[in-house]
């Protein structure tokens, strides 16, 4: 890469520019480095890289007319992308498959904790709470990867802890349900299963697309 940007120097080529603040190397310093680190899809390019380019080019660029100011969910949008490396759309349907693929996986367990009298008798009531969260764990590992294949870790970590807390949830939630008939609850299955196929389907286009 370092070999590459000294050609690119050498020809007049070159623009720099960072993503994390990190400083360039020794041999570069002295050109101008634009900062791109708050910068987010949808913004217009800094007017420092615009003019280098421009210059490179041996063009005039420029916007022509103010974009108009975005709006706070649209804000809130593109500073997600940013800091998860995977567009807001798809981060929220992943939660929301998140869930019902809690729910789905907790049922049976809802069901063997609160209507099995020989399991709920021996075992303390705050037992299904563990394995509740277990499932989330295996559930966030298998369905989540998509949203945690990202290097940041500090950022992949907290999102997969709140993953996984999230079939606590679905448990509750299928504790509920429980309460209904057993056709309900079947009729319930259903309907939660479409669900999943539904926002699973639209999280992996939004993903592609990001």
């Amino acid at each position: 890469m370092i070999s590459e940007a000294a050609a690119a120097r050498e020809k007049k080529l070159l623009v720099p520019v960072t993503i994390d603040g990190q400083e360039p190397p020794i041999d570069f310093r002295a050109i101008h480095t634009t900062d791109l680190v708050t910068w987010t899809p949808g913004d217009q390019l800094p007017d420092p890289l615009l003019k280098a380019v421009a210059e490179r080019l041996g063009r005039e660029l420029a916007y022509n007319e103010i974009a108009p100011r975005s709006g706070a969910v649209t804000r809130f949008a593109k500073h997600a992308a940013q800091a998860w490396y995977l567009d807001f759309e798809s981060l929220l349907f992943y939660f929301i498959g998140q869930g019902f693929a809690c729910f789905l996986v907790n049922l049976p367990l809802v069901f063997l904790f609160r209507l099995d009298a020989s399991v709920s008798t021996v075992l303390p009531a705050w037992s299904p709470y563990p394995f509740s969260l277990l499932n989330g764990v295996i559930v966030a590992a298998l369905y989540m990867r998509p949203a945690l294949e990202t290097r940041r870790l500090q950022v992949a970590i907290p999102l997969f802890i709140l993953a996984s807390a999230l079939s606590v949830v679905a448990y509750l939630g299928g504790v509920a349900v429980a309460l209904a008939g057993e056709r309900d609850v079947i009729i319930l299955v259903g309907l939660a299963t479409l669900a999943l196929l539904f926002v699973t389907s639209i999280a992996q286009r939004a993903s592609i697309r990001r």
